[in-house]
């Protein structure tokens, strides 16, 4: 006798029975018969996949009610690829009775496999076949794109770093940065985050900026701990400078940033007046130009300390990097005049001083004997070639000058004035 039920199969195992029932009413109802002692359970397929793997542990609820047991579970396979083409049933292997698990491996990334166990019966011709399960083996793959932005020094100690990515992406990735450091040929990781993709911004604040060039790459991780993506190597500006004192310049260098989609086409130099102030843009060069001297006649009555950083660009894209800082001291510079000439051109005699922030200050000017004859501590005020106001004859005048600006430097000059009288 055999009878197929139609019906919903549900996610757990099923119990069966079956009873006989004849004409016969007894107490009014029908005389159910002798029915099966024990209920028939179905046989559940569950199916365990770990993720990132092309292994699949099956696992199936065993047939217990028939005489002499089980001889042997079929495994039957179809596959459906993700290009739609769809294969089998087939026998995928057999196992014997006494198994009630299997592992799937080798299957196909990307493909959706069912499967179906069926037992066949030691003593008869008996088969139960199981529900069917299913399971897609499904890989995280990552973004179709990912690019630098910006790869730039902003202190000492810190570098921001602006990509952007593919935000098609359903899944979400680890994005891992990678430095290399100055004088250094190994990679060291620094740190990472999760995204979907979009903008991404990190910082990086265990560098020394001033020590040189430093060369970055952001890695794609998916779910499965694999690299899927990457970017090119972005290499930072590194800006060094030299004080030419003896032209009252500042000799600049820097080496190009790289690591943009396309090739920068500006760079611009900065520079700021004094620790700390704000950097104004004085030169504009094109891609290929790594150094420029500074003139700084036109800077006399600044402090002479002078800092730089170098942006460079891709205008049409709208990127930019921008170099570390450097900052350079120009020494105080004096300017002594060795006479004054009274109905002349220069009826007073001042010592001048620039790239100096003054703090101290002092001049004294002696007679030939050693006898101080003017003194002054304000920069600004200058000797007339008289003392108590009674114009001193034509001599040569010994002096000491002693100045100090706010950097502590101190410095220190001698000589001699000569005083001219013209009718």
């Amino acid at each position: 006798f055999r009878r197929v039920l139609f019906r919903s199969v549900a996610n757990t195992i099923e119990y069966y029975n079956v009873a006989a029932f004849d004409s016969c009413y007894v107490g009014g109802v029908p005389d159910p018969g002798a029915a099966n002692p024990a209920c028939a359970p179905s046989t559940y397929l569950d199916v365990d996949w770990t993720q990132c793997t092309d292994r699949a542990d099956l696992q199936w609820s065993p047939v217990v009610h028939w005489p002499g047991g089980v001889d042997r579970y079929e495994i039957w396979i179809s596959e459906l690829t993700q290009d739609g083409v769809q294969s089998g049933p087939q026998l995928l292997d057999v196992v014997p009775g006494t198994l009630t698990i299997y592992e799937h491996v080798g299957a196909t990334i990307g493909s959706l496999y069912r499967y179906r166990v069926i037992a066949h019966a030691a003593q008869g011709p008996w088969t139960q076949s199981s529900n069917v399960a299913e399971n897609l083996f499904t890989y995280p793959g990552g973004p179709e794109w990912i690019r630098w932005n910006e790869v730039s020094i902003v202190t000492d100690s810190v570098a921001v770093l602006r990509a952007e990515v593919d935000a098609s992406s359903s899944e979400p990735h680890v994005y891992e940065l990678w430095r290399n450091e100055p004088y250094d040929d190994d990679y060291e990781y620094v740190t990472s985050r999760w995204s979907t993709g979009g903008p991404i911004q990190m910082l990086d604040s265990t560098i020394e900026g001033g020590l040189g060039q430093y060369k970055y790459y952001l890695k794609v991780v998916n779910a499965c701990a694999d690299s899927v993506l990457g970017t090119s190597i972005a290499e930072t500006v590194y800006l060094t400078g030299t004080v030419l004192e003896e032209r009252l310049a500042n000799a600049l260098s820097w080496t190009p940033f790289e690591g943009w989609d396309v090739p920068r086409d500006r760079q611009v130099l900065m520079r700021g007046i004094q620790f700390g102030g704000a950097l104004d843009e004085i030169e504009d060069f094109g891609a290929f130009d790594f150094s420029h001297d500074d003139e700084l006649e036109d800077q006399y009555d600044t402090p002479g300390e002078f800092c730089y950083r170098v942006r460079a660009e891709q205008t049409d894209s709208g990127w930019a990097s921008i170099s570390n800082e450097v900052c350079l001291t120009l020494p105080p510079v004096v300017w002594i005049p060795n006479a004054l000439v009274h109905n002349g051109f220069n009826n007073t005699w001042k010592p001048s001083v620039v790239f100096a922030d003054v703090t101290e200050y002092r001049v004294d000017v002696f007679s030939r004997w050693g006898d101080l004859i003017w003194t002054t501590d304000d920069p600004d005020a200058a000797w007339d070639g008289t003392k108590d106001g009674a114009l001193l004859p034509e001599a040569f005048y010994p002096y000491t000058l002693r100045i100090q600006d706010g950097a502590g430097r101190v410095v220190a000059r001698m000589g001699h004035v000569q005083v001219v009288r013209r009718p």
